[in-house]
């Protein structure tokens, strides 16, 4: 739902409402939300505010986990390019 609500797919575009359904997934323990809300966090898009340390931690999370997308993004980050 969360997904639905930041993009306005067959419901009204609500980014606070998205965020309410992205944290409450994080909640459960789903590790593939950890990484697209921390990624949005870290880097401040999909009208969220900025959160580098939040972003990053759940990142961390994520890649801990197993999600490769988190693994490759922390790379990124940290500028070994993996």
């Amino acid at each position: 739902m969360g997904v639905n609500y930041l993009y306005g797919d067959d419901v009204e575009r609500d980014l606070n409402k998205a965020s309410q359904y992205f944290e409450r997934a994080i909640q459960q323990g789903d590790s593939y939300t950890k990484f697209t809300y921390g990624f949005n966090l870290y880097y401040g898009t999909d009208g969220n505010n900025k959160d580098i340390a939040r972003g990053l931690k759940l990142m961390h999370e994520a890649a801990n986990e197993g999600i490769e997308l988190a693994i490759k993004e922390l790379g990124l980050i940290a500028g070994d390019g993996t």
